[in-house]
């Protein structure tokens, strides 16, 4: 194995530099995306359809290329819903429990094992954990996404053919 030597501070400079560069050109031109970005969300938006797979998604066929608009969501852990939760798990016994809604870390993260956790509860308790638990996620909303690519060519060629024949 050959020896590889660290770089030179005089080298990392001047690859940093070259990086940078770059940087700067590919910003300034995916600045001029903005615009037709955003005029094409909005046309797959008004026209397009709403695509088999993926509900949140509007695709606008041309003949050799489409457009697909996507809108999606996140969800976030509201902390102070997740301690109620863990106070009211407490509360009524069950704190032990609680390791099987939410794992503790730096941030909260969700379990899969809380709806068997919930069908262990007595079901006088059900209704007031489900509550508790629905209120700690919040899902919100994202910017549309664009993706633009060339139709498989077997699609363009069945495209082309009905245009002609229209």
């Amino acid at each position: 194995m050959a020896d590889i030597k660290a770089p030179t501070p005089r080298q990392i400079d001047v690859l940093a530099a070259k990086f940078d560069r770059l940087r700067q050109k590919v910003k300034a031109e995916a600045e001029k995306l903005d615009i037709p970005k955003e005029e094409l969300i909005a046309l797959a938006n008004q026209w397009g359809k709403v695509t088999r797979r993926a509900r949140k998604s509007f695709r606008l066929d041309g003949l050799a290329w489409y457009i697909l608009a996507t809108y999606g969501q996140r969800t976030e852990i509201q902390r102070e819903a997740v301690q109620r939760l863990q106070l009211e798990l407490v509360t009524i016994g069950r704190g032990r429990s609680f390791r099987d809604f939410f794992r503790p870390s730096l941030e909260y993260i969700a379990t899969p094992g809380a709806v068997a956790a919930i069908k262990k509860l007595p079901r006088e308790q059900r209704r007031r954990i489900v509550t508790l638990y629905r209120a700690c996620f919040e899902a919100k909303s994202q910017a549309a996404s664009l993706e633009v690519k060339k139709q498989k060519t077997d699609k363009v060629a069945r495209r082309a053919k009905k245009a002609k024949a229209a």
